[in-house]
């Protein structure tokens, strides 16, 4: 991907924000880290801040930001004290040349979302479902960008299923689907709909979706009229959010998820997405999952990080039809 470039270094890391004010030019990384990157507790880290670095975000936004499983081990910590992240991550990412966290929730049984940056981060809503959504904002420059996190329940059923009969039950009514469906129809509503004009605004909600999408369906062996596409059916029909990887390569499938599945996406106001200057899935030696050996964990993620530059010095709709 052609953008500017950094060496590594605290003097790096400053002249590459400068140089982004200057140009307009603003980064973002999505990811989902699994576990508050149970992978990374095995080198402190070093892996992942050094590939963070060599990304060179702006902003980034990862989902499950809590260290949930001790080091190496499918056992979860039990000690609260004894946690890594979330305490942990002013110090972390002050290690990629980030000196503001914003953390969606402080309910910890939640999939905590989080946002690092180099500019401040103002904290607008937590808790916008019980899986921890959260709305914050971001000046950069004279932009405001705003940021709704995302991570819907991962269940096949529904909520309030407390039996193995109940939940099989509701499974077999797409249940998890439609309560997923509710949830992101919720955290919308929370913040998205609450701002008038909010269509003509810069706004980003990005996260795990643990649902697929309709654009998709050729990819998957399930009817159009699923009631497993409902979450991104409802998003189409009911909002004018733009699905990102699809509206920018729409002939590909983007695979985000195990079992080549897309359940990670990037949504955008028509507006900000006219500003992008290049998006893409980024698999490469460090990010490619690899099962670990120990329950359901890869290294270092079983997801794929999202990453988009954002060009704010033009629009794509006065561009002419040669071209991105």
């Amino acid at each position: 991907m052609a953008r500017r470039s950094f060496k590594a270094g605290a003097l790096a890391l400053i002249v590459g924000v400068l140089a982004g004010a200057a140009c307009g030019s603003t980064r973002l990384l999505y990811w989902n880290i699994q576990d508050g990157m149970w992978d990374g507790q095995t080198d402190n880290f070093n892996r992942f801040v050094a590939w963070v670095q060599k990304q060179s975000p702006d902003i980034c936004v990862f989902a499950e930001v809590r260290t949930k499983r001790q080091t190496g081990k499918m056992d979860h910590v039990k000690d609260e004290s004894q946690r890594i992240l979330p305490a942990g991550w002013p110090k972390l990412a002050a290690r990629y040349g980030h000196d503001h966290v914003w953390i969606s929730s402080d309910n910890p049984k939640c999939y905590m979302q989080g946002i690092t940056s180099r500019f401040p981060i103002e904290s607008v809503a937590k808790d916008l479902v019980p899986t921890g959504s959260g709305w914050a904002r971001i000046r950069v420059g004279t932009n405001v960008l705003n940021i709704v996190t995302v991570h819907l329940n991962w269940a096949p059923w529904g909520h309030g299923c407390k039996t193995d009969a109940e939940r099989k039950a509701s499974a077999a009514k797409f249940g998890g689907d439609l309560a997923r469906r509710d949830e992101i129809e919720t955290v919308l509503k929370g913040s998205f709909f609450t701002v008038p004009d909010a269509s003509n605004q810069y706004w980003v909600v990005a996260g795990d979706y643990n649902a697929r999408s309709p654009v998709d369906a050729r990819m998957y062996d399930i009817p159009l009229d699923s009631p497993r596409y409902a979450v991104h059916r409802w998003l189409a029909e009911s909002t004018p959010l733009v699905d990102l990887m699809h509206e920018w390569l729409p002939n590909d499938f983007h695979v985000t998820g195990g079992a080549k599945s897309r359940i990670d996406y990037v949504y955008l106001t028509r507006g900000l997405y006219d500003h992008v200057e290049e998006a893409r899935v980024v698999v490469d030696r460090y990010t490619r999952p690899t099962y670990s050996g120990v329950s359901d964990i890869w290294r270092p993620s079983d997801h794929r990080p999202i990453l988009v530059d954002f060009d704010f010095r033009w629009a794509r709709q006065l561009q002419n039809s040669a071209g991105r």
